[in-house]
């Protein structure tokens, strides 16, 4: 359940706490694509490598309410899976967001392009 609620304000709170550029993973249950990217993406060694200079944030739009319609509104997306990146001095960079499945190898080389 900690991953559903999300609001815009509660989201940029927490990339503002962070001191590490922010991951942040739109998912939802009845997607298989969000399902892969858990299961083969982010566990694999080469991309929790990487994600040890980010902080992580999963949320889960299952529910779709409002607030989870007005987040991804306020990014620009369109369904799930999507993931867009904050970096460090928490400015949203909309050219590195993904959409769909990404492999491991592919989705490490793109968190270390992020770090650069």
């Amino acid at each position: 359940k900690g991953h559903r609620g999300y609001s815009i304000e509660r989201l940029m709170q927490e990339v503002m706490e962070s001191d590490k550029p922010v991951v942040v993973d739109f998912g939802k249950k009845s997607c298989t694509a969000c399902t892969e990217l858990e299961e083969i993406t982010f566990p694999h060694p080469k991309v929790q490598q990487q994600l040890k200079h980010f902080t992580f944030i999963k949320i889960d739009l299952t529910d779709n309410t409002d607030e989870d319609k007005a987040l991804l509104a306020e990014f620009k997306l369109f369904g799930t899976p999507n993931i867009i990146f904050f970096d460090k001095d928490n400015n949203h960079l909309p050219e590195k967001s993904l959409t769909g499945f990404i492999p491991p190898e592919d989705f490490a080389k793109h968190l270390e392009s992020i770090l650069q």
